[in-house]
């Protein structure tokens, strides 16, 4: 958008006409025409000396300019010359004019002072130009002087050039940009104006040299950290209601970046980027700060503007960003408008304290403002810092204890050395007449310290001794004893600044017999002075849980390499702290975030849907790399080597058929036409043979980049057809189409992780105040699925059977504590006058008399309730009811309904293992581990580990083993078939002279085994299914789901196998399916599924997952890519497609995979060939590092962690 459509000087042109009496004059007009003006005049208008001599070194004299008026004509630049460089101010506050605008990230400024100059300098490019010859000449003249081909010569792009504006015939000094070859056209920038003109070649000519002693006027400019939150057009035709060069404008530069100046403009006083913010035209963009860190803390905030309780901005303290905000709703309680009006009198521009609740889709902080208006609750004397990022640099300032840390941001150091200095000049000075510090707990003083003679912010934390006061200083987390006289008030001035220190906590614990004092120590020695790196991992009611490294190693790495510490669970720490730290008398609401275990929610897109259970996304976190990555693949993937193995679960780089871009994919069936997946984006394609050869290998550094599309699923499933049919629903409605539509059709979503069973991730999916999932159980299509996240420590809350129990994790004990303190006062809750049955509400358990949150069941008689205790389980007749706020109600239960997994040979629980499971449950005083096996609408299945051991084992010994007659005597099936299946049950009594063979390799951390002995049983197996499976009814697509155990038919083979479906494959007009064979351990392409035969299910897998002993799923990431391959590549060859023979040892079969040995015919250990094998493709020089090498390696100045022994194996890298 030009600022001036007509310019000052089309009356100096000849093609325009007569002179225009409406044409605005130069000034001054007393100034002769050979002058463009001089520095003393410029030196008057600026604001700053030092700014009008940087001008005058830029300009080279202008006024040399006309002196040379009557130079030769011929005297022109070459056209790769250069202006002088153009100097910028920075942070001075300048008078600018507008000269061009395109959008907030691109516009152009001139300095005020410079107008006149700009002015003179037009009057005498009009005044040479207007009677010059065509440019053609010129160009003759530039061709004659550098020997150009007259047949292809053009300007090349920068050139320096006079351009002729196509509209109104003015001429500006510009710069070539590029050349059209189709319509013969140049784009040209104008140097002195920004804007951008396209012009034929008869429209340019050379600059005089004169011309180009005087650097260009025009500052390219942009708004920081602002995005569009409108048209660009928009906001063209609206910015003259914002920025008017008839008002007065200033800028300040604030720095260079990217050729750009980043400045701040200011019309009329007011700050014109906050007022397209405000206006809705643009929006903030935080390049500085992760609004969902935010979420939870308590901060310091200023209240810039209100406009309603809806709609206010605010400034976090220690942050220079203005956010946008709402007031949570659950704390207005009065009338909206008195409220607003007494927060504008007293609180505008004023600091106060917020609790940061949420953050909405929009980047809206959802706040709950403690001032007196709006809630009840006390606001702390003094609020910590915000941690604005999860990833940022600290000093450890205090070691509390050996997991628990004090931390000041690396951000902030200037800051607490300026209070420091502040206080001690305070107080040093007028110690005598400040008063002394009251003596009450949590009173935050000025303490002098014992150590240093330094004044310190503290509060008080102990008083049992008047001449030994405990104090923390709050700024540092360590404590100290003083004594009164060394206490005094706090100046308000001090008040001002929030506590510096932050509490964090490392998942770490010391193992059983290492005194913490010496964990201490180790930590002092590696932390104090030194700039270290912390990561979030978790943050939930204050307590911060962290990693805290430096050049990538980590303490918590440290001290387990020096064998002084194990890790610890977050819920450990969680459940340690709440316990250890209560607020005597404070009763807390129940929250959403205890109530959900907070677990981290993740702003990702949905890139792939095959239906709700098979969904792939990628994370918001991750896109930079994805997109890096994905240019990186264009770039060189043509160059890259042709794939000459198309085996299945091989990784290549394909293009898509869709885009014909380059995409890292994995081949998941390899008959005829190839089947391929593209792992960072989930979708599949067909590669026909005759295109085989565009599939290109991939290499290692291509593999180093992790898979970005993760695999996922709704923890949901399809109403059953009868359901369907009760609820008014067609038989022929597909939940998979509907809900299919509705996920595809969204862009960010937020995702949490939920739980994983069986390598399938289980997540909730949530778009605005939406979730997915409960949206598909409203429109009567899919029914929740029960489930309990895996690892976690649990007990049972009340039990029916094995079959059917209810556990509550100990993560919930204090949500459940907290419930119980906000229940236990029930005066405030009111009678329920009509109960409804289904309502939730709070009754009165009469054994113990307290309340509880329950669902109303039925009315057996008036004055009578059955109701069911939704975080216990149980249901009992109660008398007394109460309601209960639906923000209450509608919390997630703290108990989940589930049954045990009943093991494979088994065919029913006995009552003897009813009798044992109860006993071993202890009524609900033993803690259990427990393995979620498989989500279901009715409970959930799940495995239960006591000192790590599966409780399955003490149960099937007094179970019935399955019936061997359930399958019919048509079945051409040897008894031996059953009894292997019966005896060979992979558990702890396999011995050393146990034989198996490997039957699929994925890598020494994952790979299945079969036992020798049962070769006939997998013959007769296959026999049996292939008799079967022409009486077995197909599975529709409505009936498939993810973990679907079934017949699959083999696309390459045509043979059926037991299997469970991983995933749908799109292949051109044709759906397959992915399945995990059962029974080899390797997945396969499924043409058709049919339902498996009844009593076959029954039957033991014949193939078991394991893990060698000494390695780990992680080892790829932790030994690097190319190590990884080779002893992958070892391994597989020691496994020789199954014919090798191993003997076993059974380390641990209470995980997933089973822990186990293996041993060749000669009993050498596996590891050991593997590293043997490794160690022979190491090169020499890197295998023989000497000791010296090594120690100078270690040994340098102290600006990391250094690792013990394990540095030693990685050397090679």
């Amino acid at each position: 958008k030009e600022r001036i459509q007509t310019p000052y000087y089309y009356e100096h042109d000849d093609r325009g006409g007569q002179e225009s009496s409406n044409v605005i004059q130069s000034k001054p007009k007393e100034r002769p025409d050979d002058s463009v003006g001089s520095l003393a005049e410029t030196a008057l208008i600026h604001p700053s000396a030092e700014i009008a001599n940087n001008h005058q070194q830029q300009n080279n004299a202008p006024s040399e300019i006309m002196e040379n008026i009557k130079a030769s004509s011929d005297d022109y630049l070459p056209y790769n010359s250069t202006l002088p460089e153009q100097i910028v101010p920075l942070q001075t506050k300048l008078e600018v004019v507008l000269s061009w605008w395109f959008s907030p990230e691109q516009f152009y400024v001139r300095l005020r002072i410079d107008e006149e100059r700009y002015q003179d300098l037009m009057k005498q490019l009009q005044k040479h130009y207007r009677n010059k010859s065509n440019q053609q000449l010129h160009h003759q003249k530039l061709i004659q002087n550098q020997q150009l081909d007259p047949r292809t010569s053009k300007l090349p792009t920068g050139s320096l050039v006079v351009v002729r504006h196509p509209k109104h015939n003015a001429y500006y000094r510009a710069r070539v940009l590029k050349y059209n070859e189709s319509n013969q056209r140049y784009k040209v920038e104008v140097v002195d104006g920004g804007n951008k003109l396209i012009v034929s070649p008869n429209d340019l000519w050379m600059v005089e040299r004169r011309f180009g002693r005087l650097a260009p006027l025009a500052i390219s400019c942009a708004l920081p950290a602002v995005r569009l939150q409108c048209e660009v057009k928009e906001l063209q035709n609206r910015i003259d209601n914002y920025l008017s060069n008839d008002q007065l404008i200033e800028a300040v530069f604030l720095e260079l970046r990217e050729a750009k100046y980043h400045c701040k403009l200011e019309s009329q006083g007011n700050d014109v980027k906050m007022q397209l913010i405000s206006n809705g035209l643009l929006a903030q963009v935080f390049v500085d700060v992760d609004l969902y860190r935010l979420k939870g803390q308590t901060l310091k905030v200023q209240l810039i503007e209100l406009n309603s309780l809806t709609n206010f901005r605010v400034k976090l303290f220690g942050h220079d960003g203005i956010f946008n905000c709402r007031q949570d709703g659950c704390d207005i309680q009065a009338d909206m408008s008195n409220i607003v009006a007494e927060l504008q009198s007293k609180y505008i521009d004023e600091y106060c304290t917020a609790q940061v609740i949420d953050v909405t889709n929009e980047e809206k902080l959802v706040l709950s403002l403690l001032v007196p208006s709006l809630t009840n609750q006390a606001h702390p004397t003094i609020t910590p810092m915000p941690i604005l990022l999860n990833k940022f640099n600290v000093y450890v300032t205090h070691v509390e204890s050996s997991n628990c840390l004090h931390v000041q941001n690396v951000l902030w150091n200037d800051r607490v050395t300026k209070l420091i200095d502040d206080l001690y000049e305070y107080y040093e000075c007028q110690q005598s007449s400040v008063p002394l510090a009251e003596l009450t707990m949590g009173e935050v003083c000025a303490s002098r310290s014992q150590h240093d003679g330094n004044w310190y912010r503290a509060k008080i934390v102990s008083l049992q001794d008047i001449e030994k006061i405990e104090v923390l200083l709050v700024d540092y987390g360590s404590r100290e004893y003083v004594k009164h006289s060394d206490l005094k008030r706090l100046a308000p001035q001090f008040l001002e600044y929030s506590a510096f220190a932050h509490r964090v906590y490392l998942p770490m614990a010391a193992i059983t017999g290492v005194d913490e004092e010496r964990i201490k120590l180790e930590i002092t020695q590696l932390t104090e002075g030194f700039e270290l790196t912390l990561k979030v991992m978790e943050y939930r009611n204050e307590i911060w849980i962290v990693d805290i490294t430096s050049n990538d190693y980590s303490i918590v790495s440290v001290l387990k390499d020096k064998q002084l510490v194990a890790d610890l669970e977050h819920e450990s720490i969680f459940n340690q702290r709440q316990t250890a730290t209560p607020v005597p008398g404070a009763v807390v609401r129940p929250s959403v975030e205890d109530h959900e275990g907070n677990t981290q929610k993740n702003r990702a897109r949905i890139c792939h849907v095959d239906n709700p259970c098979q969904l792939f996304i990628q994370l918001e976190s991750d896109m930079r790399d994805l997109n890096q990555l994905q240019e990186t693949l264009q770039i060189i993937s043509s160059s890259l080597p042709p794939l000459r193995d198309f085996s299945a679960d091989r990784y290549c780089i394909a293009q898509y058929s869709v885009d014909d871009l380059w995409y890292r994919a994995l081949i998941i069936d390899s008959h005829d036409d190839l089947i391929i997946q593209f792992v960072d984006y989930g979708h599949t394609d067909i590669v026909t043979s005759n295109k085989k050869s565009s599939l290109r290998d991939i290499n290692d550094d291509l593999m180093r980049w992790k898979v970005y599309a993760k695999q996922c699923a709704l923890l949901v499933q399809p109403m059953s057809l009868d359901s369907m049919v009760e609820t008014g629903r067609k038989k022929n409605t597909s939940w998979k189409e509907v809900a299919t539509t509705i996920l595809r059709s969204l862009e960010e979503v937020e995702v949490q992780f939920l739980a994983e069973a069986q390598g399938v991730h289980y997540i909730s999916v949530r778009s605005g105040e939406k979730d997915i999932a409960e949206m598909l159980v409203e429109k009567k299509l899919a029914v929740r699925m029960y489930y309990v996240p895996s690892g976690q420590l649990c007990f049972t809350s009340h039990i029916d059977s094995i079959s059917e129990f209810y556990l509550q994790l100990e993560r919930d004990i204090y949500p459940l504590d907290t419930m119980s303190n906000y229940l236990a006062d029930v005066s405030k809750f009111p009678d329920v006058e009509q109960p409804q049955i289904g309502m939730i509400c709070i009754a009165e358990y009469e054994e113990d008399g307290l309340w509880y949150r329950a669902k109303l069941l039925s009315i057996p008689r008036p004055g009578e309730y059955e109701v069911f205790f939704l975080d216990y389980g149980n249901t009992s007749t109660v008398r007394k009811l109460k309601a209960l706020d639906s923000s209450i109600a509608e919390l997630a239960r703290l108990c989940t309904k589930c049954c045990l997994r009943l093991p494979e040979n088994v065919r029913r629980w006995s009552s003897e293992a009813e009798e044992k499971f109860l006993e071993l449950t202890a009524m609900g005083q033993t803690v259990f581990t427990v393995q979620l096996y498989s989500p279901g609408p009715n409970a959930a299945t799940v495995e239960l580990f006591l000192e790590g051991r599966n409780i399955v084992e003490q149960l099937v010994t007094l179970c019935e083993k399955g019936n061997l007659n359930s399958v019919s005597g048509t079945d051409s099936m040897n008894s031996s078939f059953y009894l292997l299946c019966e005896e060979n049950r992979l558990d702890d009594s396999y011995q050393l002279d146990d034989q198996a063979h490997i039957s699929h390799v994925i890598s020494p951390a994952e790979f299945y085994i079969q036992i020798t002995n049962c070769f006939d049983a997998l013959r007769n197996m296959e026999e049996l299914l292939a008799a079967k499976a022409g009486q077995c009814e197909v599975v529709t697509g409505e009936e498939i789901h993810n973990g679907l155990f079934c017949l699959a038919q083999l696309a390459t083979s045509g043979k059926y196998c037991r299997g469970l479906v991983l995933s749908e494959v799109n292949g051109g007009l044709s759906k397959y399916h992915q399945v995990l064979l059962v029974d080899y351990g390797n997945r396969a392409t499924a043409t058709e599924l049919r339902r498996m035969p009844e009593g076959i299910e029954e039957i033991s897998r014949l193939a078991k997952k394991c893990c060698l002993e000494h390695y780990l799923p992680t080892d790829e990431e932790a030994l690097g890519a190319k190590r990884w391959a080779r002893i992958r590549s070892r391994f597989i060859e020691m496994a020789d497609s199954g014919k090798q023979v191993f003997s076993f040892q059974i380390v641990r079969n209470d995980c997933d995979p089973m822990i186990v040995r293996l041993f060749n015919s000669s009993g050498v250990n596996v590891e050991d060939l593997i590293k043997e094998g490794e160690s022979t493709e190491m090169d020499a020089s890197v295998a023989n590092v000497s000791s010296e090498d090594t120690s100078l390696k270690r040994h340098k100045p102290k600006q990391a962690f250094f690792r013990t022994n394990s540095d030693l194996d990685f050397l090679e890298h």
